[in-house]
């Protein structure tokens, strides 16, 4: 009975500390943007791709990944907040498409999707991917 107590608490602890950093995670993009928008699901997809690679790729465990995430998920929103790029030498795909509507400007935007109507007037190329969605 001690021991199935002792494994429910450890249990708990761990399901709070994976709240625990995506609040955090939340915190730093909300701080680092200064808007109120919780809808930073490309940040939070980020920082489960990150301790993926930390716990499977790496075999550190959980415990460095609960000090190595946060720190990413705040350089990742340090670098948009100090004018940097979320793309790559590949271009945008669905995990950054949110950092590249924060990131670039209105005008910007609609030259892209001008270009994308010009060249796929019946939105046959890859529709409702990044370019072409307001």
């Amino acid at each position: 009975m001690v021991a199935e107590f002792v494994m429910l608490v450890v249990g708990g602890l761990k399901f709070g500390a994976i709240y625990a950093l995506a609040a955090l995670g939340i915190v730093v993009i909300h701080k680092a943007t200064k808007t109120v928008n919780f809808a930073h699901g490309a940040f939070v997809l980020a920082g489960a791709y990150a301790t993926y690679g930390i716990v499977e790729g790496l075999k550190l465990g959980y415990w460095p990944t609960y000090f190595l995430v946060p720190i990413a998920a705040g350089l990742l929103a340090a670098a948009i907040e100090l004018g940097g790029t979320v793309t790559g030498e590949h271009g945008i795909g669905l995990l950054k498409r949110d950092g590249m509507r924060r990131e670039l400007s209105a005008g910007v935007l609609a030259m892209q999707q001008a270009v994308k109507q010009t060249l796929d007037p019946l939105n046959l190329f890859n529709p409702g991917k990044v370019v072409g969605i307001p």
